[in-house]
């Protein structure tokens, strides 16, 4: 009998994350939708439909919104059970 592992070399696969994703707001728009930092709800020229996306995640980015988060549960390189990083 053989007893086949794949276990890891390190830590790393175990750290939660964020990143900038404007698709993850709700509603999932910033520009022309009427509320916060979209610049025709302050009286400025609407941004381009064309342009709303990209737009959208510069915004996201530069305010520093961070939408979604992936928290990954995983074991250590000997098998045990880690708990979420904080």
């Amino acid at each position: 009998m053989r007893i086949i592992t794949n276990n890891r070399t390190g830590n790393a696969e175990n750290i939660p994350n964020a990143i900038t994703n404007a698709f993850w707001l709700q509603p999932a728009a910033i520009a022309n939708a009427g509320r916060a930092l979209d610049p025709a709800a302050g009286g400025y020229p609407a941004v381009d439909s064309g342009l709303a996306s990209p737009y959208d995640f510069a915004v996201a980015a530069v305010a520093g919104l961070l939408p979604q988060t992936n928290a990954v549960y995983n074991q250590d390189k000997t098998g045990h059970s880690l708990t979420q990083a904080n």
